[in-house]
């Protein structure tokens, strides 16, 4: 692992660690069996098609990246939780994270998933976007989860309704294409 927490994911690709407190689900420095654990779980979800992950670019570069996690309980077929959208540190605040939360609602029309939900640590600025985004904040857990500097900090739970029967802009379906 580098020094900033980095490392190499499969296939060569550099993965930053979860600097500044980023909620991502992982401790400073992320290590290499860490994150080929992950990458290998990943990559078996998408395979099993119970995962989405979508990826911002800015000519050939990754700059951003988000999840779409779809319930599989047969109570829970209609949502999906909101993973891991993150944009790289130089591409922020140039509309990367708004362009993946719509793309996660274009996904989540897709595949037919209609309450979406996400966590994101309360003290971060993302929680203006999701905001700006159409989510709803739900409400706030103390305690919930280990920053990436280690302390416990509060989670602040956020939920998007989309309309269901819609096409992925947004339209209502016509009864012939349902």
């Amino acid at each position: 692992p580098a020094a900033d927490g980095g490392c190499q994911a499969p296939g060569g690709r550099r993965v930053e660690g979860g600097g500044a407190g980023a909620g991502l689900g992982v401790m400073a420095p992320l290590q290499p069996e860490d994150a080929a654990r992950y990458f290998t779980a990943v990559a078996s979800e998408i395979a099993s098609c119970t995962r989405v992950v979508l990826v911002a670019r800015v000519a050939d570069a990754i700059v951003g990246s988000a999840q779409l996690d779809l319930c599989q309980r047969p109570n829970g077929l209609h949502r999906a939780e909101c993973q891991k959208v993150m944009v790289h540190r130089n591409a922020r605040r140039q509309g990367v994270g708004r362009a993946l939360m719509l793309a996660i609602d274009q996904a989540a029309t897709e595949e037919q998933r209609t309450t979406l939900h996400l966590d994101a640590f309360s003290h971060q600025p993302a929680r203006r976007l999701y905001a700006s985004c159409g989510w709803q904040h739900a409400g706030d857990i103390p305690e919930f989860s280990k920053t990436a500097e280690g302390p416990l900090a509060a989670t602040s739970i956020y939920y998007r309704l989309l309309p269901a029967n819609c096409n992925s802009s947004g339209e209502e379906a016509r009864a012939e294409d349902r």
